[in-house]
């Protein structure tokens, strides 16, 4: 109806897609209907999004076993799984299609923290929050319209927001 107050459209949604560095695709279990996909795979699979008017995605990275470590480093590999994803899905698609990125290291880390994390296993708030700033730096580079954090570390907003401001990033979103 036109006097509507709301509506539900595909241009409204956002959808997620799990990317990893390894061709092909493999069904989540525990997600019906999501998987891991490969960047090129990825691409195809956003393009059938785009063709039912979804024009909005959100990457989550699946770096293979052996990119992780105690500090998460490798998410700011600017050869990483995601900036290679962005690139694609901007070279392919543009401004028609909003890319938005998970920033937290939990995919990223050994030990599957949102953070840095000590000795006794205490996570580092504030350590962690240069990491996470420098993800989102790297995601933005590539191409990324939005840094989405879903980590839980107070003061993340202003430091993604700082770092990004610094490179002249202001236009990206958080």
């Amino acid at each position: 109806s036109d006097l509507a107050e709301t509506d539900l459209r595909p241009r409204h949604l956002i959808q997620p897609h799990f990317v990893q560095p390894q061709a092909g695709s493999s069904e989540i279990a525990s997600l019906p209907g999501i998987g891991r996909a490969g960047v090129e795979d990825t691409v195809r699979l956003v393009e059938k999004d785009l063709k039912r008017g979804l024009a909005s995605v959100l990457l989550f990275g699946v770096p293979d076993a052996e990119a992780k470590s105690p500090d998460g480093a490798s998410c700011c590999d600017h050869e990483g799984v995601i900036p290679q994803a962005v690139k694609a899905l901007k070279k392919a698609f543009g401004s028609d299609l909003i890319v938005m990125t998970d920033v937290c290291l939990c995919g990223y880390t050994s030990h599957g923290h949102c953070g840095l994390v000590d000795d006794e296993g205490v996570v580092m708030n504030d350590k962690t929050l240069p990491l996470l700033a420098e993800m989102a730096l790297r995601h933005a580079e590539a191409g990324a319209d939005v840094a989405a954090p879903s980590d839980m570390m107070d003061g993340r907003v202003a430091a993604i927001r700082a770092l990004l401001d610094q490179n002249g990033f202001t236009q990206t979103s958080i």
